[in-house]
Order: structure tokens, then sequence, then C-alpha cells
């Protein structure tokens, strides 16, 4: 926090994009003033409200980083949203500040992470923390995710990990990620397609204990990139087209062939 002449930025500059990375240097250089750094009343009361300190509110500030892409507010200066996971806290510290036109950085307000509950999945459970963005179209408001397969990889390798058994909504998510057909699941884990709905339709109760641990065995190798898991699923994923019966063909000197 040692004394610095920081340069403001002229007006019609907010006019082009602030990119994240360049508001993370301009707010670093302002704070190494802290007679740049303006605490609103609203903060000070949320920063009591959460148990956090100036010391906290200038460590995000000073190492956080961008959350999404900053805005321009009504009085043409830049809106940021900064932030950073605090040691000994489960949850990171969320500040969102003004940088405005006379170098001076204007603390609005602090919080906890903005959520976002994502459903999408078919999971009741799933929070997003960050990695998300929303958006105003001319169709509505919406959220973009980024990397979804990534995430929905990490998603499905926690639940096969985790000590809970898997329910009716895992069950369903699991299958999904293994491209599979309910019929096709069933036929691998020797139950009836339709105890396979019925498993699904109750989102919220476990399954057969064997079937959670084949299914736990059986996604890993398709983790695994195992040559099983890979024939299974195409197996599988054709079980309805298989037939109980074979044709077999002799030539003339009786030597007897599967039929093509």
């Amino acid at each position: 926090m040692n004394n610095q002449t920081v340069t403001p930025f002229h007006r019609q500059q907010s006019r082009n994009p602030l990119k994240s990375d360049d508001a993370e240097r301009l707010i670093r250089a302002r704070v190494r003033d802290s007679k740049n750094v303006v605490v609103t009343e609203h903060a000070e009361e949320r920063l009591e409200e959460r148990g956090m300190t100036t010391l906290d509110l200038f460590l995000i500030l000073e190492t956080g980083y961008v959350l999404k892409q900053p805005v321009v507010n009504t009085k043409g200066d830049w809106e940021v949203i900064v932030e950073k996971r605090l040691r000994g806290r489960r949850d990171a510290g969320v500040v969102t500040i003004i940088l405005t036109h006379e170098a001076k950085l204007i603390v609005k307000t602090v919080q906890w992470p903005m959520k976002y509950h994502y459903t999408g999945c078919g999971l009741d459970y799933i929070y997003l923390l960050n990695g998300f963005e929303h958006h105003d179209t001319a169709y509505g408001q919406g959220v973009s995710i980024g990397d979804i397969d990534a995430l929905h990889d990490v998603i499905a390798l926690d639940i096969i990990a985790r000590p809970q058994k898997i329910r009716g909504q895992e069950l369903r998510f699991l299958r999904t990620m293994l491209d599979l057909s309910q019929d096709g699941l069933a036929a691998f884990l020797g139950v009836d397609p339709a105890t396979i709905a019925d498993w699904e339709k109750e989102r919220g109760q476990a399954i057969d204990a064997g079937a959670d641990r084949a299914l736990r065995f059986f996604y890993a190798l398709k983790v695994e990139k195992h040559d099983l898991a890979t024939k299974l699923i195409d197996l599988m994923n054709h079980i309805d087209d298989l037939k109980f019966e074979a044709d077999y063909v002799a030539d003339s000197q009786t030597n007897w062939t599967l039929a093509a």
C-alpha cells in the first residue's frame, strides 16, 4: 500500500471494452496506495455481516481475479466483480468495485459467491461458484457455462467416488454419460428395462446395491478408456438389434459356417 501516482483513464476510453486481465492490473495499481480505495458504508456493513475485515478486502483486491467481463455503469465508470478464496473459509469473497475516471477504486459491496444452481444436468444439488456467465439476449435472460463437457466428467467422477449410494437421478446422469438406452443399461446390469425406468423415476431413492457397484465399476472402466468398456458400450447400444437365433450354412463339403 505504498504511495504511488496512478494515472486516471480518460472518459472516452470507457467506450472500448476493458479486458479482465487489464482490469486486474488496473485494480492492483490503484490498491498500492490505499488513498485510492474508497469503501462505501454499504460495503462496510456487508464486511461486518460476513465476518470479514479490511485486511480481507485488500487481499481480495490485491490478489483476486476478475470474475466476468467488466461493464460500464450509468455514470460511465467501470463496474468490476473481483473474487478470491480466503484462507480458512469454504467460500470465496466477492467484491463489486467501481473504477472511476478520477483514479479512485470504490468498493460498492461485498458478498459471498453468486452461485448458479445448475439443474440442466438432471441433478438437483449442483451449484457452480464460477465458470458461468449470465446474458441478456433478445430472447430473454440466459446462462453460458464454460467447457460443459469437462464439468459433466467431473460430476460423474465425483458420483462414482463418493460413499453415498447412487440414486435414481445419479443413475440417469451416468447412463446418459455412458450414452446408453434404458434397455442397454438394463442388459448390462441384468435387470428388466422397466426396473431402470422405475429407478430413474424415483429420483431420490437408492438403486439396488449390486447394480450400484456394477455401475461404478463400469463407468471407471469407461473413464480409463478400457477396451472392455468400449466393447460393452457398443454391444449394449445395439442390444435391441440382437437376435437370439443364428443362421448357419454348409458348403459342398458340409463345412458349416455362420451365415453372413
